[in-house]
């Protein structure tokens, strides 16, 4: 009679990760992951070069840390905590030279949203609070060195989202409307609200905003309206004019690659029965050639530095875990790091 296989344990099944949620810093010098401490998820930091030197700069022993970012200041990681599942979260800016941590939301019952960093204020940040009306963010602009916040704009209009700019300018509005769809409102330097677009009920999973370039005159979203699936665009906000960058007739349009500088996307992908990349920008075709790698799995670039000399890559397969890679454009060298979870 043959003997049955060994059972895998719940805890290399579903317990904490080694190391998840890597991100490249922008400088492209350190990378940073979340990681047990003492078993509680803890944002780490290592060089590059040297990730068998990683230490953790946050000590948190309660619920742990699941969100983090890297700022355009070298020196800081931001991360989200709350207390105890609330969902009340917090805001924090830690050195990760010093290891010290600044609560920028330091408020009772509020929830902070965070939005993108920029890389033209480095050392400042857009917040979603709702400490003037819990059922309301609005929108603070919070210096990460000092703490100090100031409202850009107060949310008296009832919007779900408030989107800006690279220069930290509030420039589009989400509103809910009541058959279930959403208005998307324009914002001027001088407070006027206009409406831009409606998007009706069956085309709100599928229609939505995404970033603005570089020079904030092109917004790039998906958008299924008058379609079957949704379609990768670039709106113009001057003209108005939009233009369909990548469209499939099998399947929605799904995660973009963008230039670290321009912010315009140079490949979108489309998954039907595997995750497919069409190239925007042939300058990083032999790139995406190199890095998909099938017997590695299905990747995904987690992040680049700004120069774009080095990507984060992340490969995802059936038959194990999740492992990370350095991509260096200049050899083509792809350089393992580390396993997500090495006893599967």
């Amino acid at each position: 009679m043959s003997q049955e296989p060994e059972l895998v344990s719940r805890k290399v099944l579903f317990g904490n990760p080694e190391r998840t949620s890597v991100k490249l810093s922008h400088d492209g010098a350190h990378i940073s992951y979340l990681a047990p401490v003492d078993g509680v998820m803890n944002v780490w930091v290592a060089p590059v070069d040297a990730v068998q030197e990683a230490r953790p700069v946050t000590a948190d022993k309660g619920r742990g840390i699941r969100i983090h970012f890297w700022t355009y200041n070298p020196c800081y990681v931001m991360y989200l905590q709350d207390r105890d599942g609330d969902e009340n979260w917090h805001a924090y800016a830690v050195n990760v030279e010093t290891g010290e941590s600044r609560d920028l939301t330091p408020y009772e019952g509020v929830q902070a949203v965070p939005q993108p960093p920029s890389p033209n204020y480095p050392d400042e940040v857009l917040i979603g609070i709702n400490r003037r009306d819990p059922q309301l963010h609005d929108l603070y602009r919070v210096n990460i060195l000092t703490g100090e916040s100031e409202v850009v704009v107060t949310n008296d209009f009832g919007t779900v989202y408030i989107m800006s700019d690279r220069d930290l300018r509030p420039r589009l509005a989400v509103l809910l409307t009541p058959n279930g769809g959403a208005e998307v409102l324009s914002l001027s330097e001088s407070g006027e609200r206009e409406t831009m677009m409606r998007i009706d009920a069956e085309d709100d999973m599928t229609t939505f905003l995404q970033y603005f370039d570089v020079d904030g005159r092109t917004l790039y979203m998906y958008d299924s309206r008058g379609r079957d699936t949704s379609a990768l665009m670039a709106v113009d906000m001057v003209t108005g004019e939009a233009k369909e960058l990548a469209v499939d007739a099998r399947a929605d349009a799904g995660d973009t690659i963008e230039h670290p500088v321009t912010g315009r996307p140079q490949a979108v992908s489309f998954e039907y029965e595997r995750v497919n990349w069409e190239i925007l920008d042939e300058s990083i075709r032999d790139d995406i050639e190199r890095i998909d790698d099938v017997s590695k799995g299905q990747f995904e670039v987690r992040s680049r530095s700004r120069d774009d000399s080095k990507w984060l890559i992340e490969y995802t397969r059936d038959d194990g875990p999740k492992t990370f890679y350095l991509y260096k454009r200049e050899t083509g060298e792809l350089e393992y790091l580390f396993s997500e979870r090495p006893e599967l």
